[in-house]
């Protein structure tokens, strides 16, 4: 089949959206299919992407951005977009001189009331759905309900992989995400909690909706990383810093574990020294910066346990809330790596964890409990390698980017899969 995954996202970045829909791509690729990627941001081929992600199929890039030519009265400039598209550039005339630099919600509008970030992703909508129109593929996949509109009014088949409950852009959740469940177009909702919540929100119904987790690769590298020492029990966080993704937990825990030597890889340059700050009486934390896939699965391969501490609200940039949806890509890889979880206990985990079977499971809010279960795996090798080899067999049989794809097609081409 002819595939056209269109996403926002910037190809490369360090964001785990990336990983995603790199991966993702890959996965249907892997499946004979003749995929293009189109991202927010210009194009490169999959061969480039192969140091930081580790692709193996070939896959097209296409820059979606389109052009706004923002005309100022006050200025008198314009100041286009960088990027390439295949519609038409749009033009847009700003009633103001100077953009809000308030949250996306409440940024200032232009005059058609709509705000620059809006506009944007209206006009990459346009640009993934006409492309796909014109390219006669057999789907447009997407991760942008724009996409998904225009590609249903121009009669091409299309699917949205489902983040969140789109409040974060007002036109998208008063005006676009109702016109979607009333079309019918199927959607591919990342938790079962945030496929509830679309159905209360929005009017979706069970028909046309499949629950689809992330997921992961298989280790990419059976390499042990270096920087970890081989002795003492070592214990990893992998992901991004932002608030509610777990530093909290882990700088309340490693205090109660001076036998336990915990590392820190990934996060922003700014939030690795905020929390190295607030750790630096704590030596047993290290802080390891961001890393390429490869050298993340060398880390994982080198931990003795890895946590997974998210708080119940989670905030990420823009000041949104995801803890009731998230589905962390870090869980997957854990799961991939063979390695003993102890993970927050809360409802959206719980959709793939099971505790004392794959996982422990431990109050977000009790240091002590995390302490005692890292304890106990510390103590009982064999207890540690039963988890370990629970998770490893769920994510062989339901959890890897090619199973995901798998599934993916299954539910929208029942009789050519």
């Amino acid at each position: 089949m002819k595939i056209i995954y269109a996403t926002g996202a910037r190809i490369p970045s360090t964001q785990a959206n990336s990983v995603n829909v790199v991966n993702f791509s890959d996965a249907l690729a892997a499946g004979g299919h003749e995929v293009e990627l189109m991202c927010g941001s210009p194009f490169r081929s999959s061969a480039e992407l192969e140091p930081q992600y580790g692709p193996k199929s070939p896959f097209r890039l296409h820059s979606g951005i389109l052009g706004l030519k923002l005309k100022r009265p006050r200025k008198k400039t314009s100041a286009p977009s960088s990027g390439t598209g295949g519609a038409p550039a749009a033009t847009v005339k700003s009633a103001s001189a100077t953009p809000s630099s308030s949250a996306a919600p409440k940024a200032k509008k232009e005059a058609s009331g709509l705000s620059l970030r809006t506009l944007k992703r209206i006009a990459f909508g346009w640009n993934a759905a006409w492309r796909s129109k014109r390219q006669k593929v057999d789907l447009l996949y997407s991760r942008s309900e724009y996409a998904c509109l225009f590609a249903s009014l121009l009669g091409v088949k299309t699917a949205w992989e489902a983040h969140a409950v789109m409040e974060m852009d007002p036109f998208s959740h008063t005006r676009v995400m109702p016109v979607l469940a009333r079309r019918g177009v199927p959607i591919f909702p990342i938790t079962e909690a945030l496929a509830e919540d679309l159905k209360q929100a929005y009017g979706f119904t069970d028909a046309g909706m499949t629950v689809l987790p992330d997921g992961a690769n298989p280790p990419l590298t059976a390499e042990r990383s270096t920087e970890v020492p081989s002795d003492g029990f070592n214990v990893g966080y992998v992901g991004h810093l932002y608030p509610g993704k777990g530093m909290e937990v882990i700088s309340a825990v490693a205090p109660l574990c001076p036998w336990a030597t915990f590392h820190i890889v990934g996060g922003s340059d700014d939030l690795r020294a905020e929390w190295r700050e607030k750790c630096r009486e704590m030596p047993n934390v290290i802080f390891h910066g961001y890393a390429n896939q490869t050298k993340v699965s060398e880390y994982l391969n080198a931990f003795d346990a890895a946590l997974l501490p998210i708080l119940r609200k989670i905030s990420v940039p823009g000041g949104f809330d995801i803890g009731r949806w998230t589905s962390p890509l870090k869980l997957f890889e854990y799961m991939a790596h063979r390695k003993a979880i102890v993970a927050s206990d809360v409802p959206v985990l719980k959709e793939v964890l099971n505790d004392r079977k794959n996982s422990i499971l431990c109050d977000p809010d009790n240091p002590q409990s995390w302490a005692d279960a890292l304890s106990e795996l510390r103590s009982n090798e064999e207890f540690r390698r039963e988890l370990a080899a629970t998770a490893h067999a769920e994510f062989e049989e339901r959890y890897t980017w090619r199973s995901r794809s798998q599934i993916m097609l299954s539910a929208l081409f029942p009789d050519k899969t």
